[in-house]
């Protein structure tokens, strides 16, 4: 009497198809679930600033600060379909920064300089500054939007002074003609936040207020040059 053949190898056969079925969808669905690609900061178009101001009794005798960054890179991902998909990280060399206040002599902004590198940001210690966001929404348009122009709130992570603060920040985006975006907006910052102490001399009657105005307009591009601002 003949036997019928087992079945097993062809289940066997049929199991390792579908598993690799699988493994192939998975692998495609991880690749769409990677985000929109990056497009690289422009750190020499880009400027980002810090505007202190002075306080205290005899803040007549004080300046203002203005302060710009010199060394930005980073990169931003973008999908204008689904902005909820990007996300942006950059970070600033603190050395980098320069006071430029405006009718002071170089004297002084070297002084002005040296206080901040060595007493309030203490850069040897805290080299650096990185912002990481974690969220993006998109915001309602305003009138007289540029066309194209869109509005979001950037949710992210500050380390700043070796302190690290999540924080919200309403940004533009205004994509260009060649694939590049700039992204634009400011934020306040309060200095005590980050473990900073504001400078202060002549027993508090010279010096600067806690919080602070942080602006910029960073460009990113496709394959953008790293080259940092000197």
């Amino acid at each position: 009497m003949r036997s019928t053949p087992p079945s097993r190898p062809r289940r066997s056969a049929t199991a390792a198809i579908s598993l690799a079925a699988i493994a192939l969808l998975a692998g495609a669905t991880a690749r769409a679930d990677d985000g929109p690609p990056e497009l690289s900061i422009d750190g020499p178009a880009s400027k980002l600033t810090v505007k202190v101001w002075k306080d205290g009794l005899l803040s007549g005798f004080g300046h203002d600060h203005v302060i710009e960054a010199r060394r930005l890179e980073g990169a931003i991902a973008w999908d204008a379909a689904r902005p909820e998909r990007g996300h942006v990280r950059f970070e600033v060399t603190a050395a980098s920064l320069e006071v430029v206040d405006p009718g002071v002599d170089e004297d002084d902004l070297a002084d002005i300089k040296e206080n901040m590198d060595e007493d309030v940001l203490e850069v040897a210690d805290h080299p650096r500054i990185l912002f990481r966001s974690t969220k993006v929404a998109s915001a309602a348009a305003e009138p007289g939007d540029a066309p194209g122009l869109r509005r979001l709130v950037v949710t992210g992570d500050l380390e700043l002074h070796g302190v690290t603060r999540s924080m919200k920040i309403a940004v533009t985006v205004l994509p260009g003609e060649d694939g590049d975006l700039t992204v634009a907006g400011a934020v306040k910052l309060r200095q005590t936040d980050f473990g900073i102490e504001p400078y202060s001399a002549f027993l508090g009657t010279v010096k600067v207020k806690d919080v602070v105005d942080l602006s910029f307009e960073i460009v990113a591009r496709p394959g953008a040059t790293k080259e940092k601002r000197s």
